[in-house]
């Protein structure tokens, strides 16, 4: 059975007419579209003859934006250094298959490049699975800080 050949798929193009017609589109019911009213802008305001509370609150919540940003990067980094270890042990899982298969199938006289493949893999493995936790305690320092910065800005107002 002889596979199908490939074909060039058709990019349609748009013009300045389909896009005219577009804006003027006013849905299956016929109602045109309502418009959203612009948003207000919401200012915060901090009351000058409080001074030294108004700066400590805002110290506070200065360190509560830096903490907060500072604990979602490292938990995002953290996500990805726990990817990485997934793979890494689903290459080693792999790897040692292979290294057993191999054992069972003929006798070495040296083992010592077995012995040596191995032991690579299983440093392989554990450096992955340190750097995993290494990323894992720093989120979770990062957001035990942002917690404290919180608490700190809750019992400053």
């Amino acid at each position: 059975m002889s596979r199908p050949k490939k074909r060039k798929v058709e990019v349609a193009e748009t013009t300045a007419e389909d896009d005219a017609e577009a804006e003027d589109n006013t849905g299956v019911t016929g109602q045109p579209v309502p418009e959203l009213d612009e948003a207000e802008e919401v200012t915060t305001v901090v009351d000058p003859a409080s001074g030294l509370v108004g700066k400590k609150w805002k110290a506070a919540f200065n360190a509560f934006e830096e903490a907060s940003i500072k604990a979602i990067k490292t938990r995002v980094l953290a996500d990805e250094q726990e990817k990485q270890a997934k793979l890494a042990q689903r290459i080693f899982d792999a790897k040692w298959k292979r290294l057993e298969a191999g054992d069972k199938l003929k006798r070495r006289k040296k083992t010592f490049g077995a012995a040596r493949r191995s032991y690579e893999a299983i440093i392989a493995l554990s450096q992955a699975q340190h750097k995993c936790a290494v990323y894992q305690c720093c989120a979770a320092e990062a957001e035990r800080d942002a917690a404290r910065a919180e608490v700190r800005l809750n019992k400053l107002e």
